[in-house]
């Protein structure tokens, strides 16, 4: 450690006292080295969260963890603004935020660098354990340096008075400190695209000539003084209109001395145009099965009924399940059960899909587009109004143990649905969780946390809401429903290697192929977001077992498990290439710029 009087930004560890500077770039958290801090904590995922500063704001976000990051005991939902005095949960962690200025006497400040970070164990203050680099440690010093060092430290304190009193003395015909309040969004709010918000903010003190809002950085609305002395108050307020994703609303004020006051910043997550988080009290419309197709060739998507009125159906509530009724199954065919843990289906033994009440798709087996074996699931889908439509196909398999993600390599038509899959756990309450928007074109692997708390898709479908997974699960269905709720067309997607496993041991591809006497290769490539902004960033994460050698867009990465953070500034595909005894395999993963 070095000790430093440190005025920036910082978290300070509550129970061990460390400190850690927001003042080097984005800050990564979690239990992997590569980290920028390293948490020795069972509860913490591997990458867990980052804290980047975004033109000033500082704002935390987590990386589809396990468990959450907790923000003041509010779980985040995409990206937060932090505040002065804000306590992170991180597992059994809290970080706390300060931001203000100012010198933190004996602060002990250990700088967030890649190499080499801290690490330390969370639990009781005064047991725990601190691991840092040698050149880390903080050295033994003879007694006689500290006159040295109080000395300097009075010349400091000596100059900083001196510089306050002058700020204070060129300023005293100038304004006093601005007090300035984002009314409006509440920070982690959360509404539809298309929607209009208010954008309000107020500040009060002396001498204001100007209150800024801005979004995302950019000014959206000035309120000045009429005149040039300036005033002891202003407001500012605008209505806007979102597109989806993570916005950052901020407001800040200026005076006749030229000075301008730190952003005040909220957050703002915008989901798809008609939607909003499920509601677990909400009540949503039954459905009853029909049996879905059973032949092993396609059908043409035919003529569908119209949908419910809306009296009985929102863009805000998907449909419930009803207890299955037995269906027939192809001749000479059973009711599939899972190859093995890891495994729900192949689609080379297909069984009974039951439709729901939507008619609105099919889905059959095909031979047209496989990513391995002979067989996939062809799903056609048909959305003929501009409300909300879905349509859902059951078919209920046992998962083993406790996992905490289902995985489907998925031949996108790059019409942006989003693919869900329900669960039914042992308390008899039907979640779902999403694998994400098909916003791709060919195959691409994709993954659907199980995470109670994730905002709508995810959410409640039927019976008793507690949120969280009770264990032993069993897969329910497969659903694709539009996005936004306005389109109206069809189209075909293809789903292969349906499988699931937990985040720190992800399940092997299936195979239809006597095992080999050396374990053949396991890998999977994906990224946290497929789709962002411009400026904006991703992480691509990757899982590799049994191979030997691992490049990404050519360069040596390391395995088993890897990741790496990216900011493209236009759609970029990456490509991860793996070398295993007897062949080698590309992956690609596109990210798509705004």
């Amino acid at each position: 450690m070095r000790e430093h009087d440190f005025p920036g930004p910082k978290l300070i560890v509550r129970h061990t006292g460390q400190r850690f500077s927001l003042a080097e770039g984005p800050v990564t958290i979690g239990r992997d080295d590569d980290n920028r801090i390293i948490l020795a904590d069972s509860r913490a995922s591997r990458h867990h969260a980052v804290i980047e500063d975004r033109a000033g704001t500082f704002v935390v976000q987590d990386l589809r963890s396990a468990n959450g990051t907790l923000v003041n005991g509010r779980r985040v939902a995409g990206t937060q603004v932090l505040r002065q005095g804000d306590a992170i949960h991180i597992g059994d962690t809290i970080l706390d935020v300060h931001l203000a200025p100012g010198i933190d006497p004996g602060a002990t400040i250990q700088a967030v660098r890649a190499a080499p970070p801290g690490v330390y164990t969370p639990g009781d203050f005064g047991t725990q354990t601190q691991q840092v680099g040698a050149d880390w440690r903080q050295d033994s010093r003879p007694a006689s340096r500290w006159p040295v060092i109080i000395a300097g430290l009075l010349v400091v304190g000596l100059i900083a008075a001196i510089a306050i009193l002058a700020i204070l003395l060129l300023g005293r015909d100038g304004a006093a400190p601005a007090n300035v309040v984002l009314e409006s969004p509440a920070n982690g709010s959360q509404v539809s695209a298309g929607s209009e918000v208010s954008l309000e903010a107020t500040a009060s003190g002396e001498a204001l000539t100007s209150l800024e809002l801005l979004v995302d950085g950019v000014v959206a609305a000035t309120a000045s003084s009429p005149d040039a002395g300036g005033t002891d108050s202003l407001r500012v307020q605008t209505p806007w209109i979102f597109e989806t994703g993570t916005h950052i609303i901020s407001a800040r004020a200026r005076t006749a001395g030229g000075g301008v006051t730190e952003p005040v910043a909220a957050s703002l997550l915008v989901v798809d145009e008609g939607v909003a988080q499920v509601s677990p009290t909400a009540a949503p419309p039954a459905i009853t099965e029909e049996p879905g197709p059973v032949v092993t060739t396609p059908e043409a998507p035919t003529a569908v009924p119209s949908p419910p009125e809306a009296a009985t159906e929102s863009a805000t509530s998907t449909p419930s399940p009803t207890t299955e009724a037995p269906t027939g199954t192809p001749e000479g065919s059973e009711q599939p059960q899972p190859a093995g843990p890891g495994t729900i289906t192949g689609f080379e033994e297909f069984g009974t899909w039951s439709r729901g009440a939507q008619a609105n798709g099919t889905f059959a087996q095909s031979s047209e587009q496989v990513h391995s074996g002979r067989q996939a699931g062809r799903l056609d889908y048909s959305f003929p109004s501009g409300d909300n439509d879905f349509v859902v196909f059951l078919q209920s398999f046992p998962l083993e143990g406790r996992p905490n993600q289902i995985t489907a390599w998925v031949y996108g038509d790059g019409g942006g649905h989003y693919l869900n899959a329900w669960i039914l756990d042992a308390a008899g309450e039907t979640l779902q969780f999403t694998f994400g928007r098909v916003r791709h074109s060919g195959w691409q692997q994709m993954i659907a946390w199980l995470q109670p708390g994730d905002p709508w898709p995810a959410g409640n479908i039927d019976g008793p809401s507690n949120g969280v997974v009770d264990y032993p699960i069993r897969f329910r269905a497969l659903v694709l429903d539009d996005a936004p709720d306005s389109f109206s067309g069809s189209g075909t997607i293809y789903l292969d290697d349906l499988g699931y496993g937990e985040a720190s041991a992800p399940p092997p591809t299936a195979t239809n192929t006597p095992a080999p006497a050396a374990p053949g290769p396991i890998i999977q490539f994906w990224a946290d977001d497929t789709t962002i902004s411009a400026g904006e960033a991703t992480v691509l994460r990757w899982h590799v077992e049994n191979v030997s050698a691992i490049y990404l867009n050519g360069d040596p990465v390391t395995g088993p498990d890897g990741s790496r953070r990216v900011r493209p500034s236009t759609t970029t595909t990456y490509r991860l290439r793996v070398v295993y005894p007897g062949g080698e395999e590309v992956l690609r993963v596109t990210i798509t710029v705004n």
